[in-house]
């Protein structure tokens, strides 16, 4: 198949001839996101040209940066969860999109032509079905040509522009009517299917990188999609398939969820610091750029050294305090109702007195292995000192929870465990990933298990399957 579309790409270079997923204006016919072989023209230019003079096209695209769209808000941050603030207007298609043009319509055809007679001797299975985008100003207007052919089979199509009316002035008996007469056939034996979006909030960002995502002016997407039969355009409610579509951005800044991100994100860059220290020797890797924590633009650099001895700092307020929160948890109390208000309550706090929980709310932040690795024992050093007692869960069985035990009750060879440390890179890492994922996992499970209406995991939690 790579060869076919190959030999088409060659015959046609100014065209844009490629295998891909399914573009949304193709998905819409199709029902399915499945490779296709699509052809269109790319322009790379921002905007379409407004006439013949190239002045007065300046002009007006100028007037227009100027003015922007009223639908439009700059927001910040800390603005972006404000549910009275508009969000920005959203698109019928991805971003990528805007860039497809169409070709002429016998361009279209002869596209066509060498591509099915070059799939004469492929299989069904290796066929690939070609949308090719036509122009719909031209006679007919055709706006998508599409085929599909192998050695034993040949299916074609058209897709043409017929104009906008509103709902109530499409007559559909009409529709069915020309289009049986068109195609030779009785109307009974048309079948009908539609379907109607319903946008309840968001805008997808399917096209974007991944820093655009995260700083994009909300989390995410949710819609309705309503599908049904029958000679009805308005959406029967009642009888019709409503598929209910959820888009998350992970990772979002804005995001309630975003303090266990962190933790899952540094996590997955500790464990594969460790797989590649033990497949080619800690030597091979390079401490001071190994990345723990990926910047992400728009984000908060953190001074980790300052939040380090602010721990410190307070580790005896709470460290001889007699009462704690139920569970051992702090961002849950009598006054949480929900789930976002204890995850947003997670981010600007945390979730336990564990001083190695807290250690770790500060390490995960690191940008990279060498400032992880300096911050932990550096910890370590300042408890070896005598002058706290952090205080450690009861439920805390990590081997970085019994070292600062015994390392804080004066541990005869301190010194030399620190150094041990120092000169084993895979074992400091080995002891802060333990405890993330010990911290991470008693989020998930005991966390949410605390909140009323968290039943399945509540149930987790008692029947100690986690």
């Amino acid at each position: 198949m790579e060869n076919i579309l190959k030999l088409v790409q060659e015959s046609y270079p100014k065209f844009f001839v490629q295998k891909q997923k399914s573009p949304s204006y193709v998905q819409m016919y199709t029902k399915n996101n499945n490779d296709i072989a699509i052809v269109y023209f790319k322009n790379k230019q921002t905007f379409t040209s407004i006439g013949n003079n190239p002045q007065k096209n300046s002009e007006v695209i100028d007037e227009l940066d100027l003015t922007g769209s009223p639908l439009k808000l700059d927001l910040s941050l800390h603005t972006i969860l404000d549910d009275t603030l508009l969000t920005d207007e959203p698109q019928l298609w991805a971003k990528e999109e805007a860039l497809h043009y169409p070709l002429s319509i016998e361009k279209a055809r002869e596209i066509a032509n060498l591509y099915n007679s070059s799939l004469t001797q492929c299989t069904k299975e290796d066929s690939l079905p070609m949308w090719i985008l036509t122009n719909p100003s031209e006679e007919g207007h055709p706006l998508l040509l599409t085929m599909q052919s192998d050695s034993h089979h040949f299916a074609r199509g058209i897709v043409v522009y017929d104009g906008a009316l509103p709902l109530e002035d499409v007559e559909f008996s009409s529709l069915i009517e020309t289009y049986a007469l068109q195609e030779k056939i009785s109307a009974d034996m048309i079948k009908i299917s539609l379907d109607c979006k319903y946008l309840i909030s968001g805008i997808s960002y399917g096209s974007h990188n991944t820093d655009e995502l995260l700083n994009a002016p909300h989390s995410g997407l949710t819609e309705l999609r309503c599908e049904w039969s029958g000679k009805v355009l308005k959406t029967p409610f009642i009888s019709c398939k409503v598929y209910f579509e959820q888009e998350v951005i992970i990772g979002h800044l804005a995001s309630p969820c975003n303090a266990i991100w962190k933790s899952v994100c540094s996590l997955h860059s500790m464990n594969q610091l460790l797989v590649d220290m033990t497949a080619a020797g800690y030597s091979s890797v390079n401490l001071e750029t190994a990345t723990i924590r990926h910047m992400v633009p728009g984000s908060k650099r953190l001074d980790n050294t300052k939040r380090l001895n602010d721990l410190l700092n307070e580790t005896e307020i709470y460290a001889y305090t007699a009462e704690f929160p139920p569970g051992g948890c702090i961002c849950i109390s009598e006054d949480t109702t929900s789930l976002k208000q204890c995850m947003a309550a997670m981010q600007a706090r945390g979730s336990s007195n564990d001083f190695t929980y807290r250690l770790w709310d500060v390490l995960r932040d690191c940008e990279t292995a060498e400032e992880l690795i300096t911050l932990l024992i550096q910890a370590l050093k300042f408890i070896s000192s005598g002058k706290i007692r952090p205080f450690i869960d009861a439920n805390n069985k990590t081997y970085l929870s019994k070292l600062v035990l015994k390392l804080s009750r004066g541990h005869s060879q301190a010194a030399k465990v620190l150094k041990n440390l120092r000169t084993s890179p895979p074992q400091a890492l080995s002891l802060v990933a333990q405890v993330g994922v010990e911290k991470t996992m008693w989020e998930y499970t005991r966390v949410m298990s605390l909140l009323e209406h968290s039943f399945f995991i509540a149930g987790i939690w008692t029947s100690e399957s986690r």
